[in-house]
């Protein structure tokens, strides 16, 4: 079964099997690591497991209440998920990403006809205490505000 279905319907782990397809950006350097653990004997189902269990996905819940807000692409080169935030003549000005293992949040506008990122970055612990003391309602419209701010900047460099 793949990856999904395996999520989904999985209750008793004992005899679970689960297919996994090497596509995409991620699967070579994702290949290249299996081959080291396999030089180094530790290529084991439980290594891998293990591997899969240890990363913090979404440690906040923070993606989980901005991917409702619009369309999002994930990046297997960085495990981040990138949302155009507005784009001119279909090229994109300005943008937020969102590192899935952290929760950490970056901008990126255009500036001289490159995207960069605005210099100012939004870690995942401090969104989440902010939420825990403000409430999650004034975090969105934090990162609301800031990503009006990187729009308004895009935009007027074209």
């Amino acid at each position: 079964m793949t990856l999904s279905q395996f999520a989904a319907q999985v209750e008793e782990l004992d005899d679970a099997t689960v297919a996994i397809r090497a596509q995409g950006p991620g699967a070579v350097k994702a290949v290249d690591n299996l081959r080291r653990l396999r030089r180094l004997e530790l290529l084991t189902d439980d290594v891998v497991w293990s591997l899969i269990g240890q990363a913090p996905i979404d440690p906040h819940g923070l993606f989980a209440l901005l991917q409702p807000l619009g369309a999002w692409a994930f990046s297997a080169t960085d495990f981040c998920v990138i949302r155009v935030l507005a784009q001119k003549d279909k090229k994109p000005v300005a943008l937020m990403r969102v590192d899935l293992l952290s929760d950490d949040v970056t901008f990126v506008v255009l500036r001289n006809g490159q995207l960069v990122a605005d210099g100012t970055s939004h870690f995942g612990d401090h969104l989440a205490q902010l939420a825990k003391e403000r409430g999650v309602p004034y975090v969105l419209q934090f990162l609301e505000q800031k990503a009006q701010e990187v729009i308004d900047e895009g935009l007027a460099n074209v």
